[in-house]
């Protein structure tokens, strides 16, 4: 442990190598683990230890070097007399900011994007399909959560991976979704994005986060769960009410 450091990160993706150990072992390690934070270059013949201690010593060596960059920094800073001054004039809030009632108007979903429809196997007169998706999956999650602020840059990419995994779930072909699928997707889309609004955890992410594969299946597993969804991302009535307010939108 370095000079003037008394704590250490246990990582939490840890728990598995702990769990699937024999207690007697987990708790050796344990303590091995502690004798080695506390310098005291614990030795053991034990060939499990010796298997496993070495994945977890290299992630604290890593963080202490991370330390040690840290408190140099500081030292460095101190020489130079300490934390920059602020300055006189304060700077102006960003617009934002300015009236934090009033949510930042969204951008404007009508940039039209474009993609090589050939290159995922759909028909080349398709184009004007995938013109049409990927802002009406932006103008819903718009709707649904009117205070966000749109990432064309990443946003576009995700609105797009996640009428992929729409069919995905649907078992339709990634080209569906350009062609006959299209409507359908964009309801089954309506009826996520109402979820995840419901929902206080998921609510609060960028629709690129939301599109990731780890938090997706976290979404597709709690809609599962839930209630209200009987398992089933298909469920009748909820569908035709998902159908009835995109219909009623794209009037």
């Amino acid at each position: 442990m370095a000079e003037g450091k008394s704590s250490f990160i246990f990582y939490t993706d840890w728990y598995e190598t702990f769990k699937n150990l024999p207690k007697d072992k987990g708790y050796d390690l344990l303590i091995h683990v502690l004798a080695y934070v506390n310098d005291e270059n614990p030795e053991t013949e034990d060939p499990i230890i010796n298997a496993v201690f070495p994945l977890i010593k290299n992630t604290l060596k890593r963080d202490l070097k991370k330390w040690d960059n840290y408190i140099g920094k500081q030292r460095e800073n101190g020489k130079k007399g300490g934390r920059p001054k602020k300055p006189k004039e304060p700077i102006k809030p960003k617009p934002y900011l300015e009236n934090p009632t009033e949510p930042k108007k969204a951008d404007s979903v009508s940039v039209n994007v474009t993609v090589n429809v050939t290159e995922i196997g759909a028909d080349p007169n398709t184009q004007q399909f995938y013109d049409m998706l990927v802002p009406e999956i932006i103008e819903v999650w718009i709707r649904e959560n009117p205070g966000y602020h749109l990432n064309k840059t990443l946003d576009y990419h995700a609105a797009l991976k996640i009428s992929y995994q729409i069919a995905q779930i649907k078992k339709w072909k990634k080209a569906d979704v350009l062609e006959e699928k299209k409507d359908e997707c964009v309801i089954a889309w309506v009826k996520i994005a109402k979820f995840i609004m419901s929902n206080s955890w998921f609510s609060k992410m960028t629709l690129d986060s939301i599109a990731g594969d780890k938090i997706w299946q976290k979404i597709v597993v709690e809609m599962a769960s839930n209630k209200n969804g009987n398992g089933k991302m298909e469920d009748a009535d909820y569908m035709v009410k998902a159908r009835e307010d995109y219909l009623k939108n794209r009037q």
